[in-house]
């Protein structure tokens, strides 16, 4: 399952669930509203995949890694 989780005005972090498996972020503005998500949803990460280095797709990298480690793929688009 896809969920888009409305992120600063005007993005999303994209998050990618299947059964019974952790959790893949695509981008990440940032982390508040995503640490509230994964609480309330008991959900673990597997993997964050950056689509392009603009920085609000990847500023809340650094706040994640602090907390919790997963595997990072980053995919920029030059």
């Amino acid at each position: 399952m896809l969920f888009a989780l409305p992120a600063l005005n005007d993005n999303y972090i994209w998050l990618y669930q299947r059964e019974n498996l952790p959790l893949i972020i695509v981008d990440l503005p940032e982390t508040d509203k995503l640490f509230a998500w994964l609480d309330k949803q008991n959900a673990t990460v597997e993997a964050v995949l950056l689509t392009h280095e603009h920085e609000d797709h990847i500023q809340g990298v650094s706040a994640l890694k602090n907390v919790i480690f997963c595997w990072l793929r980053v995919c920029f688009h030059r």
